[in-house]
């Protein structure tokens, strides 16, 4: 069935933002494109092997020029686009490896990482019952007892690139990413250029995660947020014969006017 609406004609910076916002939530609401990754929400690539086409792709392309376009204009976040993505997009996988970052972006998925230590030197708990159990199970599809008693250096790294890739970017657990063509084309996409000199990624290479972590704590997700964000101010006034006094105090200023 078609509709019709009213339209009119719609200039400035308001507008332009509103269209970019439109269409990033267009194209994130898309499920055979995209996938939620986590319980923060944020979504990454839906990745289909072996069917996609060129048609798929390059719009996945399009939807990483898009996303570029909205940090760059809007100077805020994408959502529910990951972070995680974003950054694999200006420094490439090392950079998830990163605790501190995921806990800044997303706790509750930075908690359930923490079962696998990062460093080799220390042991990993083999047990059924441990937190390794459940982390291994949904992100690489193994138990702890499946894994090898004495694990090399290699064999650890290549563990922590699986379930990281798998819980930060919906990866397949034995996938590499650089053979996953969806993420790669979003990557292109995203390192879009917006001007004569350098492209978009390598402008925000040198302060990607602040500013990352800057742009995804703008992001309103609890009433309890919203709380923080207010300003209380009291009204005082004080009548005189000729004039009505309002004063306006809070904690930054205080502000007279006669009335």
């Amino acid at each position: 069935m078609l509709t019709s609406a009213p339209s009119g004609e719609g200039i400035g910076v308001g507008a332009e933002r509103a269209v970019i916002s439109r269409a990033i939530k267009i194209v994130l609401d898309d499920h055979y494109m995209w996938q939620v990754t986590n319980n923060e929400g944020f979504r990454c690539p839906l990745i289909i092997p072996f069917a996609s086409d060129s048609g798929r792709l390059n719009r996945f392309k399009t939807h990483g020029t898009l996303c570029a376009l909205h940090v760059f204009r809007i100077h805020l976040p994408p959502m529910p686009c990951s972070p995680f993505l974003l950054c694999y997009a200006i420094w490439g996988f090392d950079a998830l490896v990163d605790p501190a970052f995921v806990q800044k972006l997303a706790p509750d998925t930075a908690a359930s990482l923490a079962a696998l230590p990062l460093d080799p030197a220390q042991p990993l708990d083999y047990s059924l019952t441990g937190p390794l159990s459940p982390l291994l199970a949904t992100y690489s599809n193994i138990q702890p007892t499946q894994l090898p008693a004495n694990m090399s250096v290699e064999q650890c790294m290549e563990l922590v690139g699986q379930v990281y890739a798998n819980a930060l970017l919906g990866c397949p657990p034995s996938a590499a990413l650089d053979m996953l063509k969806e993420v790669f084309y979003f990557c292109q996409g995203f390192d879009a250029s917006f001007g004569d000199n350098a492209s978009f990624c390598d402008t925000l290479k040198p302060s990607a995660k602040d500013l990352l972590c800057l742009l995804y704590d703008q992001r309103i997700t609890s009433p309890s947020q919203v709380i923080e964000r207010l300003e209380f101010e009291v009204a005082l006034t004080l009548r005189m014969p000729s004039s009505c006094v309002l004063l306006v105090t809070c904690e930054a200023r205080d502000i007279l006017i006669i009335l």
